[in-house]
């Protein structure tokens, strides 16, 4: 991060000892954002303006300003010439009751060695979770050639001995490119064996997977309040406390000097996720939200492609989430191939199974095989692990024989994750936006309703499930492409023309608080030959969840010139039936 930057003095009434007021810039690791903070001014200060570079303002200096009551503000780094990021100024104004306005100017230092990708994209990862206290698999993965990369998880009485590792191994290691992962290890590994991991692995060693750590989006009120979750908060507020505090101030402290900072949510909200300060999303598939394995990877990857690097992972809960298929049915092991098949032909490039070749997990909720009442545990030379094993070595061994272009597939079609829109890949009645229990309980606006039930339709068309998929049993998981693929790119304050310039159609769902900025980039992608379809409530201004019952005032200026007239606006809360 940049060092402070001093913005002078300012003359105003401060207790002694305070601190002069003057204003912090932080650049992110990636050159994504860069956060402005003022620092020191007291109470007299009313509100601050920051004015930045923006060549999608409308502005023909190519300058954008907006103005922030507390002096906190997240922006969007500029597009630079060739790629390269460089130091640029911004104006930052204190507006002070009764004293007058105070300007300086800032600049604003990039990080100079920012993250990119660990591996080429055509490199391409399949991993399987591991465990220090059982190194068999560990062992065996690396002698077998069963996978190129491990994820080490179970830090509570590590006995994992990286000292074992033979010549051969670590020769093998070398030569087949051999990468290395933690998962849930902040704060739990102990330094001596981080230390060995990145003397064994050295640039293959990826650093923490924090897991689950934005799970509270979408589990029950209980999760979200032990998350802190404020419940008195709007959509945005919701919104900049997930990407500020949670994600930039939570997530960046489990860092601890590892290289990449990887989360994994059942939830594909990648584009916020990623703004925040993840370096990569390892999206967990077949479960929860991200069920739907198309829609899901669309979301991580059109996320990617926005924040960039254009990196996605996959972690695959098939053994967890896949529990209505016995162990013993063909079914079971073709669901876990088709998924890596999947998010082979989606551009994923870091594919995980969770559980499964270490012995059994999840047999308590599992279905019993044909003719059989429960479903035993096995260990980890049982069939189950057998077949575990030999799915994902198949999968490796196809990878050898079949290399991927470097670039991810082309995609001509993006539907908008609106401003403020949380949608979490399903649709469940009790399911509370940004985890606003206790709103939704006086307010049914924040329930999913109508706004979320349009992303029904959109995954419904674009990312069908084949009812028979995987028959006899229901197919929650498999998601076709009858139109292409599709990204799922969040529009927002800090969208810019290149994010929807490389599609030739963007489509709207579920909610979206409209900006100022949001409005103009979209005017100029489709006065340059894009289609855009957006309907009337997406121009909506409010940030309250008021749907059903609002007016034109509400509204922010239509693109193309049109205009909503007369009395107000009604949307029904209740799904109603698709269209013909």
């Amino acid at each position: 991060a940049a060092a402070p930057v001093s913005a002078g003095e300012f003359w105003l009434p401060r207790e002694p000892g305070a601190p002069a007021p003057h204003f912090e810039v932080e650049a992110d690791r990636a050159n994504r954002c860069y956060r402005v903070d003022a620092v020191g001014f007291g109470d007299e200060t009313v509100s601050f303006t920051y004015e930045y570079p923006n060549a999608d303002a409308g502005d023909a200096r190519g300058v954008d300003s907006v103005v922030s009551a507390d002096g906190h503000r997240r922006l969007r780094f500029p597009e630079f010439p060739g790629g390269a990021a460089k130091p640029f100024a911004i104006r930052a104004t204190a507006h002070a009751r009764g004293l007058g306005d105070f300007s300086t100017n800032l600049v604003v230092t990039p990080n100079p060695a920012p993250i990119g990708k660990p591996f080429p994209n055509s490199e391409v990862k399949v991993g399987m979770s591991v465990d220090v206290n059982d190194p068999r698999l560990h062992y065996e993965a690396i002698t077998n050639d069963i996978a190129n990369m491990l994820v080490c998880g179970g830090f509570d009485t590590p006995t994992l001995d990286l000292d074992a590792y033979t010549p051969e191994m670590r020769e093998k290691i070398r030569r087949d490119r051999i990468a290395m992962m933690t998962i849930y290890a902040a704060g739990r590994e102990p330094q001596a064996l981080l230390d060995k991991f990145k003397s064994q692995y050295g640039d293959l060693y990826l650093g923490n997977n924090i897991g689950e750590y934005c799970g509270y989006l979408y589990q029950t009120k209980a999760e979200a309040l032990a998350a802190s979750v404020p419940q008195d908060h709007d959509v945005l507020q919701a919104k900049e406390r997930f990407v500020e505090k949670w994600m930039h101030e939570g997530a960046q402290g489990m860092l601890e000097g590892r290289p990449f900072l990887i989360t994994t949510s059942g939830s594909p909200l990648a584009n916020y996720e990623m703004q925040g300060g993840a370096d990569y999303v390892c999206t967990e598939l077949y479960a929860v939200g991200s069920a739907n394995l198309a829609y899901a990877t669309s979301e991580a990857r059109g996320a990617a492609r926005r924040w960039k690097p254009a990196y996605w992972m996959g972690w695959l809960a098939e053994e967890w989430q896949t529990l209505c298929v016995p162990y013993g049915v063909p079914q079971k092991q073709a669901l876990l191939k088709a998924g890596f098949l999947q998010e082979w032909l989606m551009g994923t490039s870091v594919m995980v199974l969770e559980s499964g070749p270490l012995g059994t997990r999840a047999e308590q909720y599992t279905a019993p095989d044909p003719g059989e009442t429960e479903t035993p545990p096995q260990g980890y030379d049982g069939p189950m692990a057998r077949a575990y094993r030999k799915t994902v070595k198949d999968f490796h061994d196809f990878l050898k024989a079949h290399p991927r272009p470097s670039e991810g597939p082309a995609t001509d079609i993006a539907f908008a994750l609106g401003n403020g829109d949380s949608y979490v890949g399903m649709y469940v009645d009790w399911f509370a936006v940004w985890g606003l229990h206790e709103k939704a309980e006086t307010n049914a606006n924040y329930r999913y309703g109508a706004p979320e039930f349009t992303w029904l339709r959109v995954q419904d068309t674009f990312f069908p499930r084949a009812a028979d998929a995987v028959a006899p049993y229901p197919n929650a998981w498999l998601g076709g492409s009858p139109y292409g693929q599709c990204d799922v790119v969040g529009v927002d304050e800090n969208s810019r023309l290149s994010d929807l310039s490389p599609y030739s159609l963007v489509a709207f769902a579920g909610w979206n608080s409209m900006t100022r900025q949001a409005r103009a980039v979209l005017a100029k992608y489709a006065a340059g030959g894009g289609t855009l379809a957006i309907c009337v409530p997406h121009f909506s201004t409010r940030a309250d969840r008021e749907y059903r019952d609002y007016g034109p005032a509400d509204l922010a200026p239509l693109v193309g010139g049109a205009r909503v007239t007369g009395g107000p606006v009604a949307v029904s809360g209740a799904p109603v039936a698709a269209a013909p």
